[in-house]
């Protein structure tokens, strides 16, 4: 695997700031306001809002002069053409006159009420996602820094195999001389703890078909072969352990040799347009950065009704107020999705066994573990568990934080 070293945020605002002032100026008033996340990524810098893409800024070279251009799109959801993936103009006040109505758009779509759109399922994870964010941004008491959001490892020949990740973060201070990292996956509801294999609507001799990629990992998890695409394996839990086990397999590369040059690239970026305070993470090196990440599970039993999220559900989908899950049931659901191979009303088909088999050796497949998980269904006042998850060819044991969290209790956002 290549050891290229991507985002070179430094540059790229620098760039905007001497040819673009005022789109440089629009970005950092926005990633100033609470509702804005900033992302700067492979040589573009977007926008969050809600969690979703509402504005990504590329710069390109003009063909023919050479000169600096700049581009932008929304994510293809909130197109006003159904013809076309994106908004996509070259023009910076054309991105002004339509904000408001990428924002409008983002939230019909979050809210599963995009009247033009066939997609009407909520998107409650991606509003929890940017709310933890801002909590712990915003917090100067948080003892964690979210340094990205939905992060993939941005190779291009690599990062459509480990899925993204909702969140990076790092501790603000360091443990036993090394700054902590942890790699979260959310789920708001059980709902999104099942993930059906997706199926090729290609003819049957394609080899897309034949040889999907759940069943290449099926036989070898830790595989390099680069057809293995995420999205044909899913994003439920299973297949988010998955991600994260191959992911650690390759960390010299992955983590070592790129996040960790990319959490302080976001550092440093972030404190230079006034979002993060100067005195945090003074002079961080790589080498100041923990070797080994821990992971975490948090699963809510629903989006946290707090006030910033409530209005943009009562503006879109008033009667959202639905049946709340409880911590059993979504404890309970978890057990299932871990361990219970397919029944009559089971879609999955697969678990932890049946996906693995013979690969993995203690941590999950432990009976303490899977025993743990069982007696934690009806104990409300038991919501977490640590498994320690070896990899294969590693003598580290990686810490899978599984945290259950009802979304009525104060402060919620604060589980690490």
């Amino acid at each position: 695997m290549s050891a290229r070293k991507l985002r070179n945020a430094d540059n790229m605002l620098k760039e905007l700031n001497k040819n673009f002032h005022q789109e440089y100026e629009y970005l950092i008033s926005k990633a100033n306001e609470k509702d804005f996340y900033l992302g700067i990524r492979n040589n573009r810098v977007i926008l969050y809002y809600l969690g979703s893409k509402v504005g990504e800024i590329r710069i390109v070279r003009h063909q023919i002069t050479g000169k600096p251009e700049t581009r932008y799109y929304t994510d293809k959801y909130y197109s006003n053409d159904p013809e076309n993936k994106y908004f996509s103009f070259n023009e910076y006040k054309k991105l002004l006159d339509n904000e408001k109505e990428i924002k409008r758009r983002v939230e019909e779509y979050t809210c599963g009420k995009r009247k033009d759109k066939k997609d009407h399922k909520t998107h409650f994870e991606k509003m929890c996602q940017q709310w933890i964010l801002n909590n712990y941004n915003n917090n100067p008491l948080s003892k964690w820094y979210i340094a990205d959001m939905e992060y993939a490892d941005g190779v291009p020949e690599t990062w459509k195999r480990f899925g993204r990740f909702d969140l990076i973060a790092i501790r603000k201070e360091k443990v036993n001389s090394k700054y902590p990292v942890a790699l979260i996956e959310l789920k708001v509801g059980s709902g999104a703890f099942i993930a059906s294999k997706s199926t090729s609507k290609k003819g049957e001799n394609d080899e897309e078909r034949i040889n999907k990629s759940y069943e290449v990992l099926m036989g070898n998890l830790y595989t390099d072969q680069r057809t293995i695409k995420k999205v044909t394996y899913g994003s439920g839990l299973v297949s988010h352990i998955a991600d994260y086990l191959r992911y650690l397999y390759f960390r010299d590369d992955l983590f070592c040799s790129r996040l960790k040059t990319e959490i302080i690239t976001s550092i440093k970026t972030h404190q230079d347009i006034g979002v993060l305070d100067k005195a945090l993470f003074k002079g961080i090196q790589e080498d100041d950065i923990c070797d080994y990440p821990d992971i975490y599970f948090a699963m809510y039993t629903d989006l946290p009704r707090v006030d910033e999220l409530k209005e943009v559900l009562d503006r879109h989908c008033k009667n959202a107020n639905g049946k709340k899950e409880k911590l059993s049931d979504i404890k309970r659901r978890c057990y299932h999705y871990l361990y219970v191979s397919k029944n009559a009303n089971d879609e999955i088909g697969y678990c932890i066994q049946r996906f693995f088999g013979n690969q993995l050796d203690g941590g999950f497949t432990k009976k303490t573990t899977k025993d743990k998980l069982k007696a934690m269904i009806n104990d409300d006042g038991n919501n977490e568990y640590a498994i320690k998850q070896p990899v294969k060819g590693q003598d580290h044991e990686y810490t899978f934080n599984m945290i259950f969290i009802d979304s009525e209790k104060k402060d919620s956002w604060d589980f690490l």
